[in-house]
């Protein structure tokens, strides 16, 4: 049963304004209820993240060593002596809100992200099949030992080259997120062919991650996915080109859970890929964009861009003695 915390977070974001399309405006713009479901829904995860904060703060939650966002803020606040046992409401507000921010985003991106995972893996068997050689070199034949591995050693999460050429892969063929960016009186967009400039004062300025990672000024092959890109030396022509790779934007400003979600992609392709074989459903009339019958789109509820149509798939248990015998014969 989901947390009340996530059932409102979820409800939160359907109550989101992306654009003026019609039906948004319509649905959440003017809508009268839209107010008092948005007061409702912070009201309902703040009633349940604020008990786990005092918690903490108390010292009953976490170890120590708790390196977690949380524990780690609640460590710096606990320096000043004054506030040993209790949090300031302002604070208390601060840190509710970040949390917020770190479980909308964190969520919706991941799945996004992994779903095209399963997708990449899917359309190309040779890479699936290269990404379970590795789990079984790094983690030994038996997928029913890996929790344990892991638990043991996290360590192994980080001997995984190809898998995390995959997850690069993916991320570039379709990245969840584009950018937005409030232009400023001394910044200017230059066509790089005239030198012409435009000012962005009193305007957003989107960037689109997926143009950029599809463009071949920058991309050897940009269609096609080559996990090999990400594993070859600086120098060879494959190899991706510095600052092309923006998923996760730069500057003071990007994504401040990367690093997370890389290591939280790791872990379930690990302890799933090679238990299950993911293929989709898409029937061979399906429209296609950008060659992909699992193209983006942007629904309802979302954040981040998911395949079309939730991307309908069937799902296989594998049998490891008859993977074990091919790879044998």
């Amino acid at each position: 049963m989901p947390s009340p915390f996530y059932l409102a977070m979820k409800d939160q974001i359907g109550w989101m304004p992306f654009d003026n399309q019609p039906q948004h405006v319509l649905t959440r713009n003017l809508n009268p209820i839209g107010p008092l479901a948005v007061w409702n829904n912070n009201r309902i995860m703040k009633a349940y993240l604020k008990p786990l904060i005092q918690e903490m703060l108390l010292g009953n939650k976490e170890n120590a060593d708790s390196k977690t966002i949380l524990s780690l803020a609640i460590g710096a606040y606990k320096q000043d002596e004054n506030n040993a046992k209790t949090l300031d409401s302002t604070f208390m507000d601060y840190i509710i809100a970040n949390l917020k921010m770190f479980m909308l985003a964190g969520h919706d991106s991941t799945a996004s992200i992994l779903s095209y995972i399963f997708y990449i893996l899917s359309t190309n068997p040779t890479v699936r099949d290269a990404v379970c050689r590795e789990h079984d070199s790094v983690f030994g034949p038996d997928p029913t030992q890996i929790t344990a591995k892991i638990t043991a050693t996290p360590t192994l999460l980080n001997q995984l080259p190809y898998t995390m050429a995959v997850i690069k892969e993916t991320l570039r063929l379709f990245p969840p997120f584009g950018i937005i960016r409030a232009g400023t009186p001394d910044f200017f967009l230059t066509n790089p062919e005239t030198g012409e400039r435009f000012p962005t004062e009193g305007m957003m300025i989107f960037g689109v991650s997926i143009a950029c990672h599809r463009s071949k000024d920058f991309w050897v092959e940009p269609e096609r996915c080559i996990p090999e890109r990400w594993l070859v030396p600086e120098g060879d022509p494959l190899h991706p080109r510095k600052n092309a790779f923006r998923p996760f934007e730069f500057g003071p400003r990007n994504c401040i859970g990367q690093e997370l979600a890389m290591l939280e992609m790791r872990m379930i392709l690990a302890m799933t890929a090679r238990d299950f074989d993911i293929d989709t459903e898409y029937t061979a009339d399906s429209p296609r964009a950008l060659g992909d019958f699992a193209y983006q789109t942007m629904q309802m509820g979302q954040l981040s861009a998911y395949p079309k149509d939730g991307m309908p798939v069937r799902v296989k248990i594998r049998n490891h003695a008859e993977d074990q015998n091919k790879s044998l014969s």
